[in-house]
């Protein structure tokens, strides 16, 4: 029942195609928004006043400006803030690469102190009896302890160096 009354429909707009053209267009202006509103603009500007027309133009323009000053506000803020963050990044930038510097540099020191202590531990071993055992044992501990030091500085330097910080 359906499909024939479709067929019937299809038939119908195939004999008569200037109605089905003007039926097809006027449902295409209809539906499509755009010109919905462009039509419906056009046909309530015959029917008002100029001054109507004005006025209505005027509180447009007026929320437009309303709404123009609410952005320069709220782009001046914004500016503001991306100038405060630029120049807060550039002081923590500066203050990394200060502590950058300063671990590179208590690095050197580990280094140096790690080669202090492998010096030592060659002199004691050279040195018979258990007293000079007993102190290559602390000294080796300590020797230890300031190589992991020193690993763990040069950690921190790489990462801030992976950051892009030059040191």
């Amino acid at each position: 029942l359906f499909f024939s009354k479709v067929k019937e429909g299809i038939y119908w707009s195939m004999e008569n195609k200037e109605i089905s053209v003007a039926v097809g267009g006027t449902a295409l202006l209809v539906g499509v928004p755009a010109t919905r509103t462009m039509l419906a603009n056009l046909f309530v500007r015959r029917f008002r006043s100029e001054e109507s027309l004005f006025r209505s133009a005027e509180r447009r323009a007026g929320r437009l400006n309303e709404w123009l000053e609410l952005q320069e506000k709220e782009y001046k803020k914004l500016e503001e803030r991306a100038v405060l963050a630029a120049e807060e990044m550039q002081r923590g930038m500066g203050k990394l690469t200060a502590a950058g510097s300063q671990l590179k540099n208590l690095g050197t020191e580990a280094r140096k102190m790690e080669s202090r202590y492998d010096d030592l531990l060659q002199e004691l071993r050279r040195i018979p009896g258990s007293q000079s055992v007993a102190l290559r044992g602390q000294v080796a501990e300590s020797a230890n302890s300031v190589k992991k030091q020193r690993q763990a500085i040069e950690r921190h330097v790489n990462q801030i160096v992976r950051q892009g910080i030059d040191i």
